[in-house]
């Protein structure tokens, strides 16, 4: 866990060295050993909790922003989950898969045009889908899927997780931030109930 976490800060460190010698990037690199030893500890003691999301305010939008030692540390998380994921998401949820979910549908279409087996596509998306999650519901399907008591907990926590705006600090009872390590669980995880109903239907 400490080898990938200090793989995945160098990879962060090469794009942002040339930032305002201020910024905390410089920081993290000289008290890497420190903060991450602390950080790997808390996930295997199952008592993580991340700090607060920072939101900024632009013309057309706003986002919420990690910071970066919590960005590494659901990173961890995520890769220490991924063997449960094939027993937990619906099998036609490709997303979690990364770039190579495109190469799966890909094929799974192909073989339906070839052997002329489907019956319908549906296309379809859904409005401001991340910020309508509600995070009682989404806490209830973690508790569903998950036993172990540290893994809900620290979820849990990271989908709490408050939010400091220039007017305070926010505790939202509902979305998630976008491009989170953990966002595209939580949103299969969320999905699922539909996704299952999916396959009892002809599409």
């Amino acid at each position: 866990m400490f080898v990938r976490g200090k793989h995945l800060f160098n990879s962060i460190y090469k794009r942002k060295q040339y930032l305002c010698p201020n910024n905390d990037i410089h920081y993290l690199a000289r008290e890497i050993d420190e903060w991450l030893t602390v950080g790997v500890a808390s996930l295997k003691a199952g008592v993580y909790n991340p700090r607060h999301l920072t939101r900024y305010y632009f013309k057309n939008e706003m986002v919420e922003q990690f910071h970066i030692s919590d960005r590494i540390l659901q990173n961890i998380l995520l890769a220490q989950l991924k063997p449960t994921l094939s027993h937990i998401v619906n099998p036609n949820c490709l997303h979690i898969y990364g770039p190579s979910g495109v190469k799966i549908a890909t094929k799974r279409i192909q073989g339906a045009l070839n052997s002329q087996s489907f019956n319908y596509v549906i296309r379809a998306d859904i409005k401001s889908y991340y910020k309508s999650v509600q995070h009682h519901i989404l806490i209830e399907d973690i508790k569903i899927n998950f036993d172990d008591k540290k893994v809900i907990s620290m979820l849990t926590n990271i989908i709490k997780n408050p939010i400091d705006t220039p007017w305070g600090t926010k505790n939202p009872d509902h979305g998630l931030p976008l491009r989170g390590p953990l966002s595209q669980l939580f949103s299969a995880l969320y999905l699922k109930p539909l996704d299952d109903a999916f396959n009892n239907a002809d599409v």
